[in-house]
């Protein structure tokens, strides 16, 4: 069969194809430019392909159009684009009503809620999140916390532990993979003291919402609780716990009533009631409810000395890494996904170290 003569594109007109070739084309009708030029099929081929790369090329430009201010931590928002097909992506296995992991303080208050201090060591530019994180969680319905929140004389770079308090900085931590961390001295399974930090290697780079989102879900991490759902692209629970591509979203910068009704769970509530029983079981709380007995015994086991703290301290990480095994240095490798670690350091009998990562 002899060779199809090449199309030469200088020897067309500027817009060879006729409203009737472009039909014919895509009812397999043969065109009606003549052979000696080019073949039909290879025309309609080329039309297909010149169509289907516009398509493409249109796709990719309204993503990367929207992408500053609908993407999370740097990542595109697929749902934006892609709605009826995630539709059905949910579901959080505790039905979005309680986090993956949690810890509690142990501030002797029984039943009467949460009343934490909140040490500020964060630059100028930071401060209006941190007030309004505060704000959202001071203000919860139930109000199962109260916070007080207190401006260090002297900016602390390394954010070091202080006993009893939740530190919260920020600062250029380098490319460490994550641009929050939180890190607690445990004792017997209670928080003794928490550090919350926001990574500027990462975060100097990101919209609003993601700043927003971030102080709100480190801080919650402070408080002791852990994670609502860990999918970026399945339906919003409306709360800062629950991880989302979509921080623009207001509702998802701040805490939810389930983030408050599991406080309660936890603390009580501060006017010294609480709607749950002791047998109130939610992902196997029975026994961090306020009134347990267990919990009561268990308290009464945390004394600990100044200095025993302080030999605590020379474990505490200060730029903690994401490692990819599941041991290292002593350390264990508790959770992993995409998006998140959690590792732990049991420094003695009952104590330990733990770090949740969130992850770039």
């Amino acid at each position: 069969m002899p060779a199809s003569p090449k199309l030469d594109i200088h020897e067309l007109e500027l817009n060879p194809f006729s409203t009737s070739d472009i039909e014919n084309c895509n009812k397999g009708i043969p065109s009606k430019i003549p052979d000696e030029q080019y073949q039909p099929k290879s025309l309609c081929n080329r039309y297909r392909i010149l169509i289907g790369i516009v398509i493409i090329c249109a796709i990719i430009a309204t993503a990367v159009t929207v992408a500053p201010e609908t993407t999370a931590l740097g990542r595109l928002d697929p749902t934006l684009w892609l709605p009826s097909l995630l539709d059905h992506l949910d579901f959080n296995p505790h039905g979005g009503d309680s986090p993956f992991d949690f810890s509690l303080w142990n501030m002797g208050r029984g039943c009467g809620g949460l009343e934490i201090s909140v040490i500020d060591n964060l630059e100028a530019r930071w401060k209006p999140f941190l007030s309004r994180a505060i704000a959202d969680w001071d203000n919860g319905e139930p109000d199962a916390i109260t916070i007080n929140v207190r401006e260090i004389s002297t900016y602390d770079p390394e954010c070091t532990h202080r006993r009893n308090l939740l530190k919260v900085c920020n600062g250029n931590y380098g490319n460490t993979d994550w641009v929050g961390v939180n890190i607690a001295i445990v004792i017997q399974d209670f928080i003794s003291s928490s550090v919350a930090k926001m990574n500027d290697y990462h975060l100097d780079n990101m919209a609003f919402g993601a700043k927003q989102w971030t102080m709100c879900h480190e801080l919650g991490h402070g408080f002791g609780l852990g994670h609502w759902d860990e999918r970026f692209y399945n339906r919003d629970l409306g709360n800062c716990m629950d991880y989302t591509a979509r921080t623009r979203k207001e509702s998802n910068q701040k805490p939810g009533t389930s983030n408050f009704e599991f406080l309660e769970l936890m603390y009580g509530n501060v006017d010294g009631s609480s709607r749950y029983s002791p047998t109130t079981v939610v992902n196997g709380t029975d026994r961090l409810h306020c009134s347990s007995a267990d919990l009561f015994e268990r308290r009464s086991l945390v004394s600990i000395s100044d200095e025993e703290f302080a030999r605590y301290l020379k474990y505490v990480p200060t730029k903690p890494r994401r490692h990819h095994h599941q041991a290292h240095m002593g350390w264990t490798l508790l959770s992993k996904n995409e998006y998140q670690e959690i590792h732990e350091l049991e420094i003695e009998d009952s104590v330990k170290i733990v770090t949740t990562l969130h992850l770039v």
